[in-house]
Formats: C-alpha cells, sequence, structure tokens
C-alpha cells in the first residue's frame, strides 16, 4: 500500500493551485463565454453559479424517496411478521403499515421537497432580480455603489413613470 508522504502533500497542494490558477484564468471569465464548447460552457456555468445544481439533485431526491416508499408500501401489503411468543408463533399482517405508507407517504415527501424547494426558488428568483437589475449583458457588480444607486433610481423611475401613465390612461 502506498504511503502518502509531506512531499505527496506539497504536490498535491502546488497542483491544486495551479489548476484553481489555470480555472481562474480560461474558464471563469465572462468573455467569449459563448465561444467555448460544450463542457467548458458547463465548467463555466458551474464555477460561475449560472444554475444551481441542487435544485437537480433535490428533484431526484424527491423522485427518489417517492418512488422507495412506495414500493417498500406494496411490499409491506404481502409481508406476514412473525412473533415468536410463550403461547407460539404469532404470524401478524404488515399490510396495515403498507397501506399507511402509501398513503401518508407521498404526502409528507411532498411536503418536506416543497419547503426545500421554496428556499431554492427564493433563491432563483433572487438571481432573476439582480440580472434585471444590472442588465443581461453588463458586468456591473453590486459592490459599486454608484451603479447600484442608479440602477435603483433608475428602476423606481420606470416604475413612477408606469404608474403615472396608468393613471393618465384611467382618468382620460
Amino acid at each position: 500500500m502506498p504511503k502518502f508522504t509531506l512531499a505527496g502533500s506539497i504536490i498535491t497542494l502546488v497542483l491544486s493551485v495551479v489548476l484553481v490558477v489555470l480555472a481562474y484564468i480560461f474558464i471563469v471569465p465572462d468573455k467569449n463565454a459563448k465561444s467555448k464548447n460544450g463542457f467548458v460552457r458547463l465548467l463555466h456555468s458551474i464555477f460561475n453559479f449560472k444554475s444551481l445544481l441542487i435544485e437537480k439533485i433535490i428533484k431526484f431526491f424527491y423522485i427518489f424517496s417517492t418512488i422507495f416508499f412506495e414500493v417498500y408500501g406494496v411490499i409491506l401489503l404481502f409481508t406476514v411478521r412473525e412473533t415468536y411468543t410463550w403461547s407460539g408463533v404469532k404470524m401478524q399482517w404488515q399490510g396495515g403499515w403498507g397501506l399507511l405508507i402509501i398513503v401518508l407517504s407521498p404526502i409528507i415527501i411532498r411536503l418536506v421537497y416543497e419547503i426545500i424547494m421554496m428556499a431554492i426558488i427564493l433563491v432563483n428568483n433572487v438571481i432573476a432580480i439582480r440580472r434585471k437589475l444590472y442588465g443581461e449583458t453588463e458586468e456591473k457588480k453590486p459592490n459599486e455603489p454608484s451603479t447600484f444607486a442608479q440602477n435603483i433610481s433608475n428602476a423606481m423611475h420606470k416604475a413612477a413613470d408606469s404608474i403615472d401613465a396608468a393613471n393618465n390612461t384611467e382618468s382620460n
């Protein structure tokens, strides 16, 4: 069995730093993102959090857990448990538990996953608001106070103009 030595640790650390620097140079920047091939575009999307992987993972586990408990409930419909007592062997049908699992598990699983998905949808909505606020193609960052304040001011002026326009059409 090979030993992981200090030299191996140092080589791993140096290689990791080099790969991170290369990723920041070639994958993370937004320039030429459209011209990158499929795999590099996927890495770019993952490293820049353009899409959330957790949403797909949560959906997978929702479907898996629902199917798992439904199948388990059906199996319990045909299961008999033997209990050994002083008076002999007692047989118990597990179908009642199976019916309970078949009926209640999809409801409980759905409620739990909806609560989780509400947080994810909230994050997606915040991302969408941010994209609309800063523009889809612009490279503005939220930590630039003058740009951020200007965008909020512009959005407020647009909202006020649309309200004024709606009020003017109602009064005519």
